[in-house]
């Protein structure tokens, strides 16, 4: 009995794509695209009234499968890219759908973008000889698997500390992030610096930038009058977008304490104390010299 096959209807989001991640900076353009990730090739025996099936599968979105055969000895052969379920109705002898498919073909090719309905799911490439009871097949298949990869997207960090003295240095650092699969080439970060800050660099290039990486640039930034300044910050590449944003730096101007200052050759006054500490404004020798005009007026009182 022949089997009903149906056929599975697959969104390609190729060219939905394509469109929207064209990128422009300083007269270049960068295209997200597919890049190869692996590829296999088999030549494999299929038996008279046999079949014989691969498996593949994929663990995210964002892949794109490439399946072509080709029949070396024995006319021609059925394909068809199948999942699980529709796996197990070939197998049973039941009507079952497929993802794409090719009857007694000697040559095919397919492709298949998994979707996220298709994560992680097990996907079958089916060469059935069953409806040949007489003559063997040799078929050469080649699988190959793509990965998408976005254009490279820069966004950054900046640290470093807002408010600082005259005279002090403050450190930046601008930390990078391609957010993107492809390289950022030619990555360089510059400084706007108003009157007031100084550095002896106001521009780092960073070289390549890969996919989903980060670099830092380093600056030192010297404080040289009081106020409150604007710094800004760009960051360039040959083929992705410029970010840039403003800094905001306050800058105290220096403590000033006052100080009391003496000659070397000023020396300050005894005190009561030093003088002996008896009587206010005598020493002890004054207190001596008193004594015996106080026994004198006790004599006269007798």
């Amino acid at each position: 009995m022949e089997k009903r096959i149906e056929y599975k209807k697959v969104l390609v989001l190729v060219v939905v794509f394509i469109g929207s991640l064209l990128v422009f900076q300083s007269g270049s353009s960068t295209y997200a695209d597919w890049e190869q990730d692996d590829t296999w090739h088999y030549d494999e025996d299929v038996g008279a009234g046999d079949y014989y099936y691969l498996e593949i599968s994929s663990t995210r979105t964002g892949y794109k499968w490439e399946i072509e055969f080709e029949v070396i000895s024995g006319n021609d052969i059925n394909f068809y890219l199948v999942d699980e379920m529709n796996f197990w109705k070939f197998k049973a002898d039941e009507s079952f759908a497929v993802f794409a498919g090719e009857q007694k073909s000697r040559t095919g090719y397919t492709e298949l973008t998994i979707s996220d309905n298709l994560v992680n799911e097990k996907l079958y490439v089916v060469f059935s000889n069953q409806y040949s009871m007489i003559t063997s097949k040799r078929v050469g298949i080649d699988i190959t698997r793509y990965i998408w990869m976005d254009p490279p997207s820069l966004e950054f960090n900046a640290y470093f500390d807002s408010t600082g003295n005259v005279g002090d240095s403050i450190q930046l650092e601008i930390s990078v992030h391609n957010e993107g699969d492809l390289s950022a080439e030619n990555v360089g970060v510059i400084l706007g610096l108003p009157s007031g800050l100084s550095a002896s660099q106001t521009t780092k290039t960073l070289g390549s930038v890969l996919g989903n990486d980060y670099q830092s640039a380093f600056f030192t930034i010297n404080c040289n009058d009081p106020g409150s300044y604007s710094v800004t910050v760009q960051v360039t590449a040959n083929n992705a977008q410029t970010r840039s944003t403003t800094l905001y730096i306050t800058v105290n101007a220096p403590n000033i304490q006052q100080q009391v200052t003496t000659s070397p050759d000023y020396t300050p006054p005894p005190s009561d104390e030093a003088d002996g500490g008896f009587i206010p404004g005598f020493g002890a020798i004054g207190v001596l010299l008193a004594i015996p005009f106080v026994i004198g007026i006790r004599k006269l009182r007798k």
